[in-house]
C-alpha cells in the first residue's frame, strides 16, 4: 500500500547551505530582497550592524 505522501518523498532533502546563500545572493541582484545569515558575515562589527538594522525592523529577537 502506497502513502499519500509517497508523492512527495523526492522532496525530503538535506538543507543546502551554499545553496540557500546562492538564492540568497540571486534574490538580492534579482529583487533587492535581502536575506542575511548571521554566520555568513565574517566581521564582528558587521555582524552586529545587521543584527542591529535586523532588531530595528522587526523588533526583538525573543530568545
Amino acid at each position: 500500500m502506497n502513502s499519500p505522501l509517497a508523492r512527495y518523498a523526492h522532496l525530503n532533502h538535506e538543507p543546502d547551505p551554499d545553496g540557500a546563500r546562492k538564492r540568497a545572493a540571486k534574490a538580492y541582484h534579482e529583487t533587492g530582497f535581502i536575506a542575511l545569515d548571521p554566520a555568513w558575515i565574517t566581521s564582528w562589527d558587521d555582524r552586529a550592524f545587521v543584527q542591529m538594522v535586523a532588531d530595528k525592523v522587526h523588533g526583538k529577537r525573543r530568545t
